[in-house]
């Protein structure tokens, strides 16, 4: 509104989902019985309350109706406010086509107003690499790099990399979450990494040597 008033322009950038998700990522947060982090189809106001706010009631069976609407009415407070946000935005960027379709199918006011413009990348930071590079010499080495968080689906490649059936490492880079992270260790440990497979938690690196410290050291 500021901005507004002193005729200036506003842009906003859509790195997530979190104009149209309370939680952010359309990722089902709350207490369930089944898998964690079920992908939600979309917004709506109850199902927010019972799925993810439900790890906010307050634990009393006599008061989970209250619980439930309390919340929702909370979550739909929430999602007028965004409606009214979005009408004193000037431009909508999107670093994606996903992101920006499921906005628009979520949000249909911004259509108008919405680009898709991707994320740069500093190729300044990256050398010529050998064009028969092998990071290990006697096995494939696979690689992630990224914050620790549902959203990126580590737990699914944990899970896809203990099928393989032939020697191979799996190099984890990226900042750990005293929330996930335990969890994805314990889950490579359950898994039953074969003898022949290998999982390293490589940490954080300095985003500036990416190309030394990630790509030269993954296939």
């Amino acid at each position: 509104q500021a901005s507004k008033e002193a005729g200036a322009k506003v842009v906003f950038t859509l790195h997530d989902f979190w104009l149209a998700c309370p939680r952010g990522q359309f990722l089902q947060w709350g207490i369930s019985y089944g898998s964690p982090f079920a992908e939600c189809d979309g917004q709506c106001n109850l199902k927010c309350a019972t799925k993810c706010m439900n790890r906010m009631f307050s634990g009393q069976a006599t008061l989970k109706d209250m619980d439930i609407s309390a919340w929702e009415k909370q979550v739909s407070e929430r999602q007028e406010a965004v409606r009214k946000l979005c009408r004193e935005v000037d431009l909508f960027v999107a670093p994606s086509e996903h992101i920006a379709k499921r906005m628009i199918r979520e949000l249909p006011q911004i259509d108008r107003k919405l680009i898709v413009h991707d994320y740069g990348f500093d190729t300044a930071r990256l050398q010529e690499r050998p064009e028969c590079f092998e990071a290990c010499a006697t096995q494939i080495v696979f690689g992630f790099t990224g914050r620790h968080h549902p959203s990126k689906g580590i737990d699914l490649l944990l899970k896809g990399f203990s099928r393989l059936t032939v020697p191979a490492t799996l190099r984890i880079w990226g900042k750990e979450t005293s929330d996930l992270t335990p969890f994805l260790r314990e889950l490579a440990e359950y898994r039953g990494m074969s003898a022949h497979l290998t999982v390293e938690w490589m940490g954080e690196y300095d985003n500036t040597r990416v190309y030394q410290e990630v790509f030269l050291k993954c296939d």
